[in-house]
Parts: C-alpha cells; structure tokens; sequence
C-alpha cells in the first residue's frame, strides 16, 4: 500500500480495492506483490523493478473479503471495495483507517470493520496505539516508518508535495479522527418538512427547488460541537459505567435552571447541582454523573429563534410572517428553522422566505465580516 499518512497505520483495518480495476500478482527478487495493472509501470519506475514476474491476474471484485496481515500489529486487515480508489497516484491499493478518514469510514461501516481511531484530544496516541502511546501524531510518521523499516516492510519512504487540510482559524495541519457525537435523526421529520416547504412563499420562487433538494438530500443532523462556551447539551454521564442520562425529568430541571439563571449556569454548578434530587443510572444504578462537556451547534441555536422570539412575546405571533436573509441561509438558518420547527411544532416558522443577494466589490467579490 502506499499512504501519506504513517502515522494513520496504527489504524487500519483494511485496505480497499476498486472492483472495476485489473490488479496483477507479480514477482520480484522472490517476493510476491498485488498493485493495480494500471499502476504497474509506475510503481516498477520507483522501486526499481528491473526484473519482474506477472504470476496472475484478477478484477479488484475477485479478491472481496480477503484476509490480510496488519504490518506490526496482530490483528487482520480486510480487502474491500471502494469507487473512491483511483489510478492517479500509488499501488491502487489503499490503507484504510475507519477512524481516520471520511471514505473510510464510510466503506468500513460497510463491511462492518472496527472503528480504530487511537488519538486523544490533544493529539496524541493512546495506550490503544501501543508502542507509540503518547507520540504526537505528526511525530509519529517518522517512528512509524521506522518500525515498518525495522520489520522488513518498507519498500520506499520519500517527501512529496500535495494537498492537506489546513485549520482556516489557525493555520495549521488538521487531522480526521473518529469520535462520538451526538445526532438528531432527519429521517423522523423529513416528509414533514419536505410538505411543510409548500406552505411557504419563497421569494425568489428558485429559493423553493434549492432548501427542498437540501432536506430531501440531507443525512443526520450532528448537534454536537467541541467548543470552549456555547449552549450546553443537556446530558449527563454516570461515572460507574458511562452510559448517557436524558430523560424527561432531567431536561425539565435543567430548562427551569437555564429559564431562571441563564444556561452559563451549566458551567458553574456541578452534575450533582444541575439533576433533579434522588437521580440515579438507568442502566447500572450508581448515583454519581459528570456533564456532557459538548456544546449544541450553532445552527441549532439560530434555528430555536423563532420560539424563543416569537413564543414569549404577546405583541408577536408565530409563525414569522417573514424570514430575510442571503443566499446561502438555505443551508444555514433557513433549513435549522424548518428542522427545529417540523420537528417540535409540524409546521413552518415563517410564511414567506426572502432571499437577498451580496454586496460585493468593483472585482465581483463579496464583502463580508469574515
């Protein structure tokens, strides 16, 4: 396999195919070798490979769901399937790492291969990661590369240049890691909203076309977020066994606590403080919980507005007679609202949408806070 990332192979757990491709089983120097035909020559270019034997041939379908040797782990890794593979760089074989990656992620929730993502919130590997416990992940390439060397599994290590992402705050190099979030399911309310838009005049009349095809394409809806300050999610977790506690009594008491002192009073009292008396586990018993350190996303926020605005004032009514706003809030604010509202209200927060267009300079940019 070929990767850009080292330090993501303490994470794999397969290794993914194109079904539509040749892939050829050759020999060099008496080792064995699978890569796409496509890439042969390439490969052959960079390696070296003066002298080399084809021993076999198979479409990447052929060779589904067999078992390979993880380099300096014990466990398996999987060969599996995927569109996403391609004939432009590499062996046509690719690492996949579940936690590590959106396309694999994807592929491996299909054929059900573990989620390994052994990195914490600092960046660093966890006891998961075994002998490299501890190292930042972008230290890790090189003791990764090392250890492959050290077993006899390296064929070439080189710097290249290409594309990664960037944090656009701080600027610097991000990583994708798996972790535990926290959902609303779309699919509960989705043909309600798709209905509800019909009840809305929508100013340009395209702005109806663009939020329907959103709510008809969405997926889940991922409330959470990991920031310092922000509207808590009300959640509480017990320290015996981890399991989640939200039940009816518990937001009860926390929205009566968020109505009388502000929701920053997540912050400032503890689990204990914060849940109804006599609270225990539902799962274990144990009496003693910490606080969801997440935050709601701020989508979820802006889209509660027209109840917080609207509902509690007796000069206002809801639903809105109108919501004004750019273009691109049929993503945004548009689309939270439609959701938060079908969903707890089944019905539209505003009978007409009037979508503007951007100020923008003498070059056709446009001009904006950010």
């Amino acid at each position: 396999i070929w990767t850009t990332t080292p330090w993501t192979l303490p994470a794999n757990t397969g290794i993914c195919l194109h079904p539509g491709f040749d892939y050829v089983l050759l020999e060099v120097k008496g080792e064995k070798y699978l890569l796409a035909q496509g890439l042969l020559e390439a490969v052959a270019g960079e390696l070296g490979w003066d002298n080399y034997q084809i021993l076999d041939q198979f479409k990447g379908e052929e060779l589904e769901r067999v078992l390979c040797r993880h380099p300096f782990f014990a466990r398996d890794s999987l060969l599996v399937l995927g569109e996403h593979v391609t004939l432009e760089a590499g062996t046509g074989c690719v690492h996949t790492a579940p936690g590590h990656g959106e396309d694999d992620f994807r592929v491996g929730q299909e054929y059900g291969l573990a989620v390994i993502s052994p990195v914490d919130d600092r960046g660093r590997f966890t006891a998961e990661a075994e002998k490299f416990q501890g190292l930042y992940v972008h230290d890790a390439n090189k003791a990764v590369v090392e250890e492959l060397e050290k077993r006899n599994m390296l064929l070439k290590a080189a710097s290249i240049e290409h594309q990664y992402p960037y944090c656009w705050r701080c600027k610097q190099p991000i990583i994708y890691r798996a972790t535990e979030q926290w959902f609303a399911s779309i699919d509960g309310f989705r043909q309600d909203a798709l209905d509800a838009i019909d009840t809305v005049k929508w100013i340009p009349s395209w702005g109806r076309d663009r939020i329907f095809n959103m709510i008809r394409d969405r997926g889940d809806w991922c409330i959470s977020r990991q920031r310092t300050w922000g509207v808590p999610i009300p959640i509480f977790y017990c320290e015996s066994c981890g399991e989640a506690l939200i039940n009816d009594e518990t937001i009860q008491r926390v929205s009566e606590l968020f109505a009388a002192n502000g929701s920053d009073i997540w912050f400032a009292k503890t689990a204990a403080e914060l849940m109804p008396p006599g609270c225990s586990c539902e799962h274990c018993g144990g009496s003693t919980f910490r606080k969801e350190s997440d935050i709601m996303d701020v989508w979820f926020d802006s889209g509660s507005s027209h109840m917080a605005v609207l509902e509690p004032r007796k000069e206002l009514r809801w639903p809105s007679d109108m919501y004004l706003e750019g273009s691109d809030q049929h993503r945004g604010w548009f689309n939270s609202s439609l959701s938060t509202a079908v969903a707890i209200r089944g019905a539209a927060p505003y009978r007409e949408v009037l979508t503007h267009g951007f100020v923008v300079d003498e070059q056709g940019r446009k001009m904006s806070k950010s």
